[in-house]
């Protein structure tokens, strides 16, 4: 099915290319018309619905234009409304086109066409591209290839028929151009109409585009809230105009959509049918100061490029979003870099809440980086600052920011501040009533004034025609410029052209060697060429110089981590050592533990703690003779005294404690005084005793034991009257003769077996130390005291008389190793 031709009978041209061949690299992002805020690596990016294809819908474009009358271009209600108050500043751009070179070049996408960046179309007469110009797509209605189709549930809706590249103008968006007052008074006339769909724009402050009952087909775009197209608007000679872009890349036989609640305005909310993820769920129905009804082109300005903060703020159907004027809508503000110049000076430019402006001058303010604040300049930044003094002359605080703002911007000449005549407007502030406001304009003025005024070639005035005047509905394209060579009359020459025709007759044949004017300065294309390539050289320096700082600070990173790496393992190496030292540590003393238990040198004793070891070893070399003499002979005592203590255990007469203790400690000194005549005791060799000597010991024991039970039973018998009934059965029990006879240790009282060498030893001091380092609890000083003392009965029964001898005491007396022992009196 087909339709009619477009509006004004212009075919649809293709989409321009979207990018330079490879041999031409550029940042895509500063090449778009509205170039998007550079994405932060640290973005949360939210998942994306597919995009919805309409291509099952069917076409119906005859009965769309039905319900409307069409037309070519706007018409104003008055003749100043839709005019541009940045005019007055050069609308010239720079750029240089040679035969030969890629299209886009001549003020194209990718072309840093100053004219471009700021959203204004080049002027035909005035671009040196001249007719190769490729930013006068309003002029020349360059459409894109789309077409009217029946919805199911919105209407009639617009469809892609090719792919549409990111950023290409797809439609014009034209209707009746109405002010604030006609503008409500025809938002209550439709609503008495029963008019449910609004077709309502924003051009300006106070100014709206009404294309409900006239205008063109751009008025069939639906809502959406995930929209593949914006509106922008244009700056085209001296008129503001709307089209609508694409957002993103759009496919063939996708839906072409914006965001109604941005810019149209309507008497009420209408439900949404976008079926997207982030549906809002009504269209209009809200103010300019809903952050859900910003353009994106205010958050990107504001730095807001988070895609889930913005969801945040715009709210869902569950939750409502915020306000411009909510206390807690508090965006932090980043001083700006140089590629989001030219969206805040569009954002600067469009935006009529004072606290977005507010905040948008105040990241300006805070940029302490000449770079961007050079691009706000060139990008035409005082003719922005003009329009923002004149719309907000009854707010101090705000004027006295935009002053403040523009001192810090490096001006060099006074030539552009001038042209945007910037300055009258700051001249009315110096004679202001507010203190602050007045010296702020003084500083200014007086700041200006030190700057030199370079001279310049006045440029030709552009100067209306009488049909621009004239109120009616236009038939014809608002302005009266036509590109070259779409005019078969030729045009008359200005006195101007004249001029300047003459002065390149003068010039140099070499086209290089032209001069013309260029940035504010008479210059050539070969200059121009030599600037490039000293640019182009500079950057390339600058990207090595960056490349070789990220791989020294690669190289300074990996020497961090090998440093710390061998920190690491020099630090379990010397732990792994110190705990194989302590391992060794510990198995030596327990190694000599178990010697010492082996050799019974501590048997029965308590152990000193290993740190007292090292003390006593320390104060071994400090004892004196007779200190030595003494340890020599606690270390006897102590191997003496277990054997003994073992053999009068297994009599039964002698178990009273106070007995026991006494006949122990007489035995043990007495076997300790015949031992004291060994050599192996004089030298200090006698560390422990040897079997045979245990024998003789016990054999001696034995024969104690017997002399002391036989003189204990005399003694009884003397005593009772059945002395001999008694006598014989004492002597065959008491006495024992084989290990058969001897009661075993397990069966003495507990009071006897508890006997050690603790109770024999008595009263022994715990600071006392032996000569070979061994602890010894008790002190036998005392014990020792009075070893001549007599061997006479005492009360307690204890041995006297001559000495018998027997079977034992023959073999041990009689031996010729042994020294002869003394038998108990």
């Amino acid at each position: 099915m087909s339709g009619p031709s477009r509006s004004g009978g212009t075919t649809p041209l293709s989409p321009p290319p979207s990018a330079f061949p490879n041999d031409v690299k550029e940042d895509e992002d500063r090449k778009s018309s509205t170039p998007p805020v550079p994405s932060s690596s640290k973005s949360r990016k939210l998942p994306k619905a597919a995009p919805q294809l309409i291509g099952h819908l069917p076409l119906a474009r005859e009965e769309a234009l039905s319900t409307f009358k069409e037309m070519p271009d706007n018409w104003y209600q008055f003749k100043s409304l839709g005019r541009s108050r940045e005019f007055m500043e050069s609308m010239t751009c720079d750029c240089v086109f040679e035969p030969g070179e890629h299209p886009q070049l001549a003020c194209g996408h990718g072309s840093e066409c100053i004219n471009r960046l700021t959203q204004v179309e080049c002027l035909p007469d005035d671009c040196r591209c001249g007719q190769h110009c490729k930013n006068q797509r309003f002029r020349k209605k360059e459409y894109a290839h789309i077409d009217i189709v029946k919805t199911e549930m919105k209407g009639y809706g617009l469809r892609a028929e090719v792919d549409i590249p990111k950023d290409t103008f797809i439609y014009e968006y034209v209707g009746d151009v109405v002010n604030d007052t006609q503008f409500k008074k025809r938002m209550r006339d439709y609503a008495n109409e029963g008019i449910q769909h609004f077709y309502f724009m924003m051009l300006q402050k106070d100014e709206f585009v009404d294309a409900t009952k006239s205008g063109g087909i751009g008025r069939f775009a639906n809502h959406s809230c995930s929209p593949n197209c914006y509106v922008a608007k244009w700056t085209v000679g001296k008129f503001v105009r709307m089209g609508i872009f694409a957002k993103r890349h759009i496919l063939k036989h996708e839906e072409l959509t914006f965001n109604y609640n941005v810019d149209r305005y309507g008497h009420q909310a209408q439900t949404c049918y976008c079926g997207e993820p982030n549906c809002v769920g009504y269209i209009g129905g809200k103010t300019q100061t809903d952050i859900s009804a910003m353009d994106e082109l205010y958050l990107d300005a504001l730095g807001i490029t988070d895609e889930a903060d913005i969801m945040e703020l715009k709210g869902t159907k569950k939750k409502k979003g915020k306000k411009i004027d909510d206390p807690d809508f508090m965006p932090q503000m980043k001083p700006v870099v140089e590629k989001e110049i030219p969206k805040v000076i569009q954002a600067m430019s469009q935006t009529t809440s004072k606290k977005v402006l507010s905040k948008l001058i105040t990241r300006l303010k805070i940029t302490e980086d000449p770079a961007p604040l050079r691009q706000v300049i060139r990008l035409r930044g005082y003719s922005c600052m003009k329009v923002i003094l004149e719309d907000n002359a009854d707010d101090p605080e705000l004027i006295i920011l935009a002053m403040e703002c523009m001192s810090k911007w490096p001006s060099i000449s006074r030539n552009k501040i001038e042209d945007s005549q910037v300055n009258e407007s700051v001249n009315k502030f110096m004679e202001s009533e507010n203190e602050q406001v007045n010296e702020w304009a003084t500083k200014l003025y007086e700041q200006w004034q030190t700057l030199e005024l370079t001279y310049r070639i006045p440029k030709r005035q552009w100067m209306p025609t009488p049909d621009e005047e004239v109120v009616i509905r236009a038939q014809e394209p608002t302005s009266t410029w036509q590109p070259a060579g779409l005019s078969n009359t030729p045009r008359p020459e200005t006195e101007f052209r004249a001029k300047r025709l003459r002065m390149e007759s003068e010039q140099p044949k070499d086209p290089l060697d032209l001069p013309y004017w260029h940035v504010n300065q008479w210059t050539t294309l070969r200059a121009l060429q030599e600037e490039r390539k000293k640019r182009d050289e500079e950057y390339q320096l600058q990207q090595e110089l960056q490349e070789k700082r990220k791989q020294q600070q690669a190289a300074a990173v990996e020497a961090i981590i090998a440093a710390a790496a061998k920190e690491r393992e020099e630090l379990e190496a010397v732990a792994q050592a110190q705990a194989k030292a302590k391992e060794e540590k510990e198995r030596k003393q327990l190694e000599e533990e178990e010697r010492r238990k082996a050799s019974g040198s501590g048997g029965g004793t308590r152990r000193r703690d290993k740190d007292k070891e090292k003390h006593r070893e320390k104060k071994k070399s400090s004892l004196t003779e007779e200190e030595r003499e003494k340890n020599k002979e606690k270390k006897l005592l102590k191997l003496i005294s277990p054997v003994v203590v073992n053999v009068l255990s297994k009599h039964r007469e002698i178990r009273e404690h106070e007995k026991f203790k006494k006949f122990a400690k007489e035995l043990t000194e007495k076997v300790a005084e015949r031992e004291k005549k060994s050599s192996a005791y004089r030298h200090n060799k006698l560390d422990q005793l040897s079997e045979e000597k245990s024998k003789k010991i016990k054999a001696y024991a034995k024969e104690y034991c017997n002399k002391l039970l036989s003189k204990m039973h005399s003694k009884n018998r003397s005593t009772n009257g059945h002395a001999h009934a008694r006598a014989g059965s004492t002597t065959a029990l008491d006495t024992p003769t084989s290990a058969a006879d001897t009661p075993a240790s397990g069966d003495l009282p507990t009071k006897v077996a508890d006997i050690g060498l603790d109770d024999v030893e008595m009263e022994m001091n715990t600071d006392s130390e032996s000569e070979d380092g061994e602890g010894d609890d008790m002190d036998m000083e005392e014990d020792f005291a009075g070893k001549n003392e007599d061997t006479s009965e005492s009360p307690d029964g204890g041995p006297s008389g001559p000495r018998i001898a027997s079977d034992d005491t023959k073999m041990i007396h009689h031996s010729s190793k042994t020294p002869t022992l003394p038998i108990p009196s």
